[in-house]
């Protein structure tokens, strides 16, 4: 009866949130006219329904929201998400800023941070795909309601007839594209416990051949016309690779406390110390005490979060409290947040965790026991077991992943997905024998080719977290030859991304091949970034006098050069050649002048705002001074958020230290949250003293939850040891609400860890993130 009922709210979803072209202003009148009744109704059926099940807080704030929902009613400021080319396409924040009920909601309870990463990664998203958004279902249970409550408040808006988009090729091009339709039969129970976040919903593919459809104006079936490709749709995926690939570039943390990698101070200005990170005694003295407290919570959110916090900074002398503390919250059914306590447990007194996750892994009855699981263990669960098993790094646990991806019948892509990436991370910690046997069986799965498409998509990642070169030939001859399915070719170029160390004549002639001519759009994108990431990887040195070295980059470059003359690429790829080309000349800088003078008219003027953003992003790159006026005029003057926010970042990539104080003024400032996001990773990107302060300094004084939620989260990525008192202050702070608290306390985990990454960064770099596995979703989303 849940998923009848899901069902039904996700088709009002699909029916309310969409629109078709452009309306008129007598359309646009009548679709007002409509949200504000709709509104009204979904404000009164809300008011009426039975909330005996929340508590007093929870209550409150959801009474906040309804009242909230009326005043959004009466505004009559509703988003109109025109200009689609006649999809069906849901919009939280449209172009102009306005947001949709649901999406103004999040704003309204000052969560704006939550509502950026929304609008950012899944602007697009149906109801259905909010599910399993760890963060977004935090909040609806923080404010007392249901997922089915949050589809039906999402639900109004207007229906427009549906025209066939007859635009040729070169036309204006839509700014993000349509997002593929949920199947119903796959959406996950509305009910705890909560599932891991998603990524934004792979880019649809246009169906080339004419598909019969069901008109719902009479029982006879009506043919859709093939529809032409549109040229420029979905470049929006290069945003997510390069959130998740950034760090492979610029790691925060690194970048402040290695010597080498600091940014050289000016005349007058104080260098920056060689090693800031928390010291031991801090960590003992202050952060496992407030840890330890908060993990006895009353909230389950956050006591979830202060337990991963706190096994993030896990040292052998407390590794027995926090595991006893571990076992206690996993051994209780009734707790909503198990999978990500799972995934930490894996982090701790591993010898002695081993047996519990195996037993768990494998469904055994010392499983069932340790979960306090009547049944058998749900797939789910089993999948972050293994993720587990992979965080331990004991090769012990190779035997018992490979037991479960040799199991048949039905299919367990999202296990299968989860033991591929443990599989590979434990051949990386093992001896050489041990690596080799678990590329071999990667590889043998690969060829062999019996798993379902999700669960081999994930192999090339799986060999990539082993951090072994040797499978590239191997991972290089599936691209040559073009072979299905196309998923899989996509993940061998984003291992190949990562694993090649060098360019060689060969690589670079299969990846201009698949750049070229690859049939799948996300193949050539990812084969002409993966271009740009080998070649910043190429050994530097003396070497760059060497003829070989010189062939091949001259070879690279005139690529590139026929590329940005419209030679090579079709409009959609350019958004990923402008990031291919900027890691070139990062590592090339005597070609970067040149690339400078072509990447500038792109940023300054491109119609389209995905590539004018990739644009600001390979001018970041490319570390050129001369981009810094034309990105400080972005900065204040343009009118898209995004732009404003990606300018940001690229001047602090450029080292512009005049730009501090316009920078710090827009985290404060009342911007759209994704200005303020950028602005703050643009200036902990200057990396120097001051920049450090000014960020300290914003944290401590700024009243707005949600900028303290942007600056906790930057604070926590630079792991600096001065940043534990503030946080611990926002973080011990009741009266605050619960989500910055819990920012708070995330942010000092991340200050506390050991090392200078994150252990699930082990698995994001090289996923194809696309196509992840749920459980792999949710890795994806940690930080």
């Amino acid at each position: 009866m849940r998923h009848i009922v899901l069902v039904a709210l996700v088709a009002v979803v699909i029916v309310f949130a969409v629109s078709g072209p452009p309306a008129s202003d007598s359309e646009r009148a009548r679709q007002d006219a409509y949200k504000l009744a709709k509104v009204r109704e979904v404000a009164d059926e809300l008011a009426g329904r039975d909330t005996a099940h929340l508590d007093a807080e929870q209550l409150a704030r959801r009474q906040a929201l309804i009242d909230a929902l009326q005043a959004y009613a009466d505004a009559g400021e509703f988003a109109c998400n025109d200009g689609h080319g006649g999809h069906a396409v849901p919009e939280l924040v449209d172009a102009q800023g306005r947001t949709c009920a649901l999406a103004n909601l999040i704003r309204v309870s000052g969560h704006e941070d939550l509502l950026m990463r929304l609008t950012r990664e899944k602007n697009h998203a149906y109801a259905a795909d909010l599910v399993g958004d760890v963060e977004f279902r935090v909040w609806l249970e923080d404010h007392g309601l249901s997922m089915d409550e949050a589809a039906y408040i999402m639900g109004p808006g207007y229906v427009t007839p549906r025209i066939p988009d007859l635009r040729e090729p070169n036309d204006t091009i839509p700014t993000a594209p349509p997002p593929r339709r949920p199947t119903p039969t796959t959406q996950p129970s509305t009910n705890p416990p909560v599932t891991p976040p998603v990524t934004p919903p792979p880019t649809p593919q246009v169906p080339e051949t004419t598909q019969p459809k069901t008109d719902p104006t009479t029982t006879q079936p009506t043919t859709r016309p093939p529809r032409r490709r549109e040229r420029g749709a979905a470049t929006n995926t290069w945003l997510q690779w390069w959130t998740l690939n950034r760090a492979s570039f610029f790691n925060l943390r690194r970048r402040y406390h290695e010597p080498q990698l600091t940014v050289t101070p000016r005349a007058g200005e104080d260098a920056q110390p060689a090693d800031r990170r928390p010291r031991d005694a801090e960590i003992s003295g202050a952060l496992v005490p407030f840890f330890r407290s908060v993990a006895k919570d009353r909230s389950s959110g956050t006591r979830a979060t202060a337990l991963a916090a706190w096994a993030r900074t896990a040292r052998a002398k407390h590794a027995a409290e926090l595991s006893a503390a571990l076992r206690e919250y996993l051994g209780d059914g009734n707790n909503p947040y198990r999978e990500l306590i799972l995934m930490k447990f894996g982090t701790v007194e591993r010898e002695s965790t081993l047996a519990s996750l195996r037993a768990v892994l494998l469904d055994t009855k010392e499983g069932r026991a340790f979960l306090g699981q009547k049944g058998s263990i749900p797939e789910r669960i089993r999948a972050y077991a293994a993720i587990a098993l992979g965080h331990t790094g004991l090769p012990e646990g190779v035997d018992a992943l490979i037991d479960v991806l040799d199991t048949k019948g039905r299919s367990i892509a999202n296990l299968r997905g989860s033991a591929v990436l443990a599989l590979g991370v434990l051949g990386r910690t093992g001896d050489a024998k041990l690596r080799g046997r678990v590329q071999r069986y990667l590889i043998e799965q690969l060829r062999k080719q019996t798993w379902p498409d999700a669960a081999l998509a994930m192999i090339p990642g799986g060999l990539a977290a082993t951090r072994d070169a040797a499978v590239v030939p191997e991972l290089q001859r599936f691209l040559t030859r073009f072979r299905k399915p196309r998923i899989v070719r996509q993940s061998c170029a984003l291992a190949i991304a990562n694993l090649a160390p060098e360019l060689t004549e060969p690589l670079i002639d299969t990846l201009i091949g698949n750049a070229r001519r690859d049939p799948d759009d996300e193949v050539r994108r990812f084969a002409l970034v993966a271009l740009g990431q080998i070649a910043h990887r190429h050994p530097r040195g003396e070497g760059d006098a060497d003829p070989r070295t010189k062939y091949l980059a001259d070879k690279l470059a005139r690529f590139y050069d026929g590329c940005f003359k419209g030679y090579n690429l079709q409009k959609s790829d350019m958004a990923w050649l402008y990031l291919s080309a900027g890691l070139f000349g990062r590592r090339f800088q005597d070609r970067a002048t040149e690339l400078t003078k072509k990447l500038l008219p792109e940023a300054e003027g491109a119609a389209h705002v995905d590539r004018r953003n990739a644009a600001i992003i390979g001018l970041g790159l490319l570390g050129s001074k001369r981009a810094i006026p034309e990105l400080r005029r972005l900065l204040e003057k343009a009118r898209d958020v995004r732009t404003r926010g990606t300018a940001a970042e690229a001047l602090g990539l450029l080292g512009d230290r005049e730009s501090r104080e316009p920078l710090r003024e827009l985290v404060v400032g009342k911007e759209a949250a994704r200005v303020r996001y950028g602005a703050a990773v643009g200036l902990a990107f200057l990396a120097d003293r001051s920049s450090l302060d000014m960020l300290l300094d914003t944290f401590a004084t700024t009243r707005s939850h949600s900028s303290q939620s942007i600056l906790a989260r930057v604070l926590g990525e630079i792991g600096d040891r001065e940043a534990i008192r503030p946080l611990l202050k926002i973080a011990g702070d009741r009266k605050r609400d619960t989500w910055t608290r819990r920012r708070a306390i995330a942010a000092l985990g991340m200050i506390g860890q050991a090392d200078d990454e994150a252990g699930v960064v082990r698995y994001q770099v090289g996923v194809n993130y696309l196509h992840a596995t749920e459980a792999v979703q949710m890795v994806l989303n940690l930080f």
